[in-house]
């Protein structure tokens, strides 16, 4: 199982129940989490995931030397292009995984692209910013009142909860 961590810490640190509940109820399975370098040092030495994968890291302008051409500048790629040399690597390492399952926490299109290119069976994550066709599993987003626009049992990925909430209390906290 894949899990694509968010990239900023504090998202990291709220869905931390989420990863603890999913190592619980998926004893058994291989958990595999793909997150930023920065998330390091607040992973290790947890028990919630089997191996961590990380994203490339920046990569460097090639020089005239390097590029074989003189006095031509070759801009590097951003590592996390589709196109670089590093992104290519990691995706071809995903797939030598065989995921079975890849869940998306966060909400980007890249997110669930490598999901998507990694040849997961089941990809689940929430159907927003054009990544719906990429998922198998498409999770209903929930307006700003905390109710899911689609309240079909269809919305929910059978085996990741029993459906809608049945009442939510929610609390504005003035500030």
């Amino acid at each position: 199982m894949l899990v694509v961590l968010p990239t900023w810490v504090g998202d990291f640190v709220m869905a931390t129940p989420f990863l603890r509940a999913l190592r619980d109820r998926y004893v058994d399975a291989r958990i595999t989490f793909l997150m930023e370098p920065n998330l390091s040092d607040l992973v290790r030495g947890g028990n919630w995931m089997d191996e961590c994968v990380t994203w490339p890291t920046a990569g460097r302008a090639l020089s005239p030397s390097q590029s074989g051409e003189r006095g031509r500048w070759l801009p590097a790629l951003p590592p996390r292009s589709p196109f670089s040399r590093e992104y290519r690597k990691l995706i071809r390492d995903l797939r030598t995984r065989h995921f079975d399952w890849a869940i998306l926490l966060p909400n980007s299109f890249r997110s669930a692209l490598v999901a998507w290119q990694s040849r997961a069976k089941r990809r689940i994550g929430y159907n927003r910013d054009g990544r719906g066709l990429l998922l198998t599993d498409r999770i209903a987003v929930t307006n700003r009142r905390n109710r899911p626009t689609d309240q079909s049992p269809a919305a929910y990925p059978p085996g990741l909860g029993d459906g809608p909430p049945r009442s939510v209390q929610v609390t504005n906290i003035p500030l």
